[in-house]
C-alpha cells in the first residue's frame, strides 16, 4: 500500500525542463530525506548539460533551503566539451549529494576522465572537481561503504582492466601496494561493464572471453589491477550456453548469486 504520510497521498513528483539523458538516480539517507539526481540538456544554459537533484523530507515535502524549493542545479562549464553521462549518485550524511560523471573525449583518445558533482546539502550549491585520465572510466558504482569504485580500461595498445576508488568527496583514494603488472588481456574489449563485490569489498566484472570463448568473471585486487591468483590470469570461465550475467546480490553466507540468460537461471561464486 502506498504511504499515505508521504507527499500527496503517497506520491511526490517534480518536473524538469527537458527529458533525462540517463539513467535517474534515487538516493535515501539515514533521515528518511529521499533525493532524485539526474542530467538533461538545456540549450538556453552556456554549459548546456545540466546536473539536477531533487530532495524531499521523510515526509514528502521539498527539503528548504536546499536549492530553490528542494531542487538544486548544476550547468557543466561551457568549456568542458568532453562527452558526458552520469554514473552514480550517493547522498552523504549531512546531506550532501555527490554525483560521479565519466567524460569521454571523441577527439583526443587520451583525454577522458571522471568528474564529480558535490550540491551541499543545506544550500544546494554546487561545486565541480575532475580528473582528466587516459584511461576510460567504462562504470562507476557504490561499494556499500560509501566510496564510489570506477571500472576502467587502460589506453592502447594494451586495453586492460582495471578500478580505482574514490572517497565520498570524490577525491581518490589510493589502496594497497605492490606490483600493478597485470596479466594478458582475455575479455574482448568493452564486454566488461559491471562491477559487483563480495563481502570484503573485493570488486569483480564479467564479460566476454577474447575470440569468443563465451563468459567470465574477473577479480581484481586492493591496487586494482586484475588479481593473477584468481581461476586462470585472474578469470573464471563460466558455463559456455550462457548469453549474459548480472544482477549480482550477495547472500548471508558471503556467496555471489546471478541471474542468467537463458532465463529462468542462476549462478552462484563462492568466495
Amino acid at each position: 500500500m502506498l504511504d499515505t504520510s508521504f507527499g500527496d497521498e503517497g506520491v511526490a513528483s517534480t518536473r524538469f525542463n527537458a527529458a533525462s539523458r540517463s539513467l535517474v538516480k534515487l538516493l535515501v539517507d539515514e533521515a528518511g530525506r529521499v533525493s532524485v539526481a539526474l542530467t538533461y540538456y538545456d540549450p538556453t544554459q552556456s554549459g548546456p548539460y545540466v546536473f539536477a537533484v531533487q530532495r524531499w523530507n521523510a515526509d514528502g515535502r521539498p527539503v528548504a533551503g536546499f536549492g530553490t524549493e528542494g531542487r538544486a542545479t548544476y550547468a557543466l562549464p561551457a568549456y568542458e566539451q568532453r562527452f558526458t553521462q552520469l554514473r552514480e549518485a550517493l547522498q552523504r550524511k549531512d546531506g550532501t549529494v555527490v554525483i560521479a560523471v565519466s567524460l569521454f573525449d571523441t577527439v583526443s583518445p587520451g583525454n577522458h576522465g571522471l568528474g564529480f558533482v558535490r550540491m551541499d546539502g543545506k544550500t544546494g550549491k554546487a561545486e565541480w572537481s575532475v580528473e582528466s585520465s587516459p584511461n576510460l572510466h567504462r562504470n562507476v558504482t557504490t561499494d556499500g561503504h560509501g566510496r564510489f569504485v570506477s571500472l576502467l580500461n587502460s589506453n592502447a595498445p594494451g586495453y586492460e582492466l582495471l578500478v580505482q576508488w574514490y572517497d565520498e568527496t570524490g577525491t581518490r583514494i589510493y589502496l594497497g601496494t605492490g606490483s600493478t603488472t597485470m596479466p594478458p588481456r582475455q575479455l574482448a574489449l568493452g564486454s566488461a561493464n559491471e562491477l559487483f563485490f563480495d563481502d570484503a569489498g573485493t570488486p569483480y566484472t564479467v564479460g566476454q572471453i577474447e575470440a569468443g570463448g563465451g563468459l567470465a568473471v574477473v577479480r581484481f585486487t586492493r591496487h586494482g589491477a586484475v588479481d593473477p591468483g584468481f581461476g586462470v590470469n585472474g578469470l573464471v570461465r563460466l558455463d559456455v550456453r550462457l548469453n549474459s550475467v548480472s544482477g549480482f546480490i550477495r547472500e548471508p553466507n558471503g556467496c555471489l548469486l546471478a541471474k542468467t540468460v537463458p532465463e529462468p537461471g542462476l549462478v552462484r561464486f563462492w568466495p
